[in-house]
């Protein structure tokens, strides 16, 4: 069993008051030793990066290769703190070199705390350290169930539901992978509608987040029956949940003590029209964030979300929006990249349809990803449009390009940009063949239909907002792939719509088709994001 190492730093060791569950490495220090702790560990990497620096000496060589594990043999280990606890109010000067032990949100206070010394005030504020109700014991729980480093979340699509028998008299429909529409009276009481022909595996040290997409209409009404399976027991039941209601409206919590599978099955009745999507499910983080410590989540009133966090990095300009591309596994993308560029950056994901829906959605939708981003700077106290940057990668590039329309941003920073959702879907038929049938889906879902005339329209939707931006002060960094198999014209069609709304475009090819290129791309991406900032803003981050 792999433990998550826990620090505390409090008068009173909880391992001695209470029990610890068995995936936690609880390390307690009291406040008058933290001065030894920092200098212990301080201690240790100055050990390990001299054993390294002999190491590389003897790397030169070829015959060294014994000498080498002898060294390797020698490094001792840094504790990886997971999170930090704080239960007592002290002073200490040393807070300040555990900022890069723990993450932003990572940073846990008893919400009865009261903070009265400023070394902990401002290190509780710099680390945005989250506060609990819970009494000790029901905390540690939580803390075992919620420690885990690698989040994880993923979705049942509609070709894994088994819809029943006797409903395929009604009137059925599918939007592609999109939804499904079913219309018809389906009685005053609930009816089996159908389950989902895979069940999800459930480990007991973890608590899931449920997420049904759907709308009704009508006095349609939907209940989720999610069935807990004993392992290796065929039809033993160990926990059902049922959710209807109002309790649909939001993700709905899964925990037990005990291991099994989850099968999932719905049920309707009423009258009127269902339509549903996905099933989306994800490890909890119990209220202390969406996928990562302190991620968050927005969905509209159809259900479509995104999610979001924000770093503070080191609190000085600019904020780095980093829009992630298309991906099926649900979670935010290039935490590591950016939190290497040490400036504030901001992550935003679209967990909608196989892997993203270009961050395209309702006003509503639309306007909560540029709230997100305008409080993000008014919260830093950056201005807008001079202190942001917006980016991403493929998919991403369209939601930077898209909300640079309305934000201004000082710069883009772009690899292999998208613009033509309408054409991409097009392509799919010849030159492209079951390359990416998403865009089919996104086509069908914001104009109705597959036709040339609206995938044209789609296409327009965009260039009509990107040419109608003021952007004469930003500059916008990409790099494309010269042969694109998805949008060929996007870099032809930015340097046109440049002329128009004012940005600069720099550019800079590579060979190859869209999914080609991975790394070079990566690489261009990230060495620009470095030198726009340190000759725009001052910042010499290695």
């Amino acid at each position: 069993m792999t433990k998550e190492i826990i620090l505390q730093i409090g008068y009173d060791n909880w391992a001695e008051r209470y029990p610890i569950p068995a995936n936690l490495d609880w390390r307690h220090v009291h406040p008058e030793a933290l001065v030894d702790l920092v200098e212990a560990r301080q201690d240790l990497l100055n050990h390990n990066k001299q054993l390294e620096e002999l190491m590389e000496q003897a790397s030169l060589s070829s015959d060294n290769h014994q000498v080498m594990a002898e060294l390797e043999a020698q490094k001792e280990p840094v504790p990886d703190y997971r999170l930090l606890l704080i239960t007592d109010d002290f002073f200490s000067a040393d807070l300040s070199a555990l900022q890069d032990w723990i993450e932003a949100y990572e940073v846990f206070y008893p919400s009865g705390l009261r903070v009265t010394t400023s070394s902990l005030a401002d290190f509780l504020r710099q680390k945005k350290a989250q506060s609990f109700d819970e009494p000790p014991v029901e905390f540690l729980l939580t803390l075992s169930k919620i420690s885990f480093k690698k989040p994880y979340g993923a979705k049942l699509p509609l070709r894994h539901f088994l819809l029943a028998p006797q409903l395929r008299c009604y009137q059925v429909c599918y939007q592609g992978s999109a939804s499904l529409h079913l219309t018809g009276d389906f009685g005053r009481t609930y009816r089996f509608l159908g389950n989902f022909s895979y069940n999800i595996p459930y480990d007991k040290t973890s608590s899931l987040d449920f997420w049904q997409e759907f709308t009704l209409d009508g006095t349609c009404e939907l209940l989720i029956k999610i069935t807990l399976l004993a392992q290796g027991a065929a039809g033993q039941v160990l926990h059902e949940w049922h959710i209807s209601g109002p309790d649909l409206a939001e993700q709905y919590h899964i925990d037990a003590n005990q291991e099994g599978y989850l099968a999932v099955s719905l049920w309707v009745k009423g009258q009127g029209q269902l339509n549903l999507g996905p099933l989306h499910y994800r490890f909890s983080r119990k209220g202390y964030g969406q996928f990562i410590f302190g991620g968050q989540r927005y969905a509209d009133a159809s259900g479509q979300e995104f999610h979001y966090y924000l770093n503070p990095g080191d609190a000085k300009p600019p904020l780095m929006v980093y829009f992630s591309g298309w991906r099926t596994a649900e979670g935010f993308e290039g935490f590591p990249m950016m939190k290497k560029l040490k400036a504030p950056f901001l992550l935003i994901c679209d967990p909608r349809l196989e892997g993203g829906s270009f961050y395209w959605g309702s006003p509503d939708f639309e306007n909560a990803i540029k709230k997100v981003i305008q409080e993000s700077l008014l919260s830093l106290g950056f201005k807008e449009g001079d202190d942001l940057i917006l980016s991403g990668l493929s998919m991403g590039t369209f939601g930077a390009l898209y909300y640079a329309s309305f934000l201004r941003p000082h710069a883009l920073v772009l690899g292999k940009p998208l613009t033509n959702l309408g054409q991409i879907a097009l392509r799919e038929r010849l030159e492209r063949p079951a390359g990416f049938p998403t865009s089919l889906d996104i086509l069908q879902g914001f104009a109705g239909d597959l036709t040339p005339q609206s995938a044209s329209q789609l296409n327009q939707r965009f260039w009509q907002v990107f040419q109608s931006a003021n952007l004469a002060q930003t500059t916008i960094y990409a790099t494309y792939m010269t042969e694109d198999d998805y949008d060929q014209r996007a870099l032809n069609d930015l340097l046109e719509a440049t002329k128009i709304n004012g940005a600069r475009l720099v550019a800079r090819p590579w060979p190859g088709r869209h999914n080609d290129g991975t790394r070079e791309v990566a690489t261009w991406f990230q060495h620009q994001y470095g030198q726009l900032l340190k000759e725009d803003f001052g910042r010499n981050e290695k």
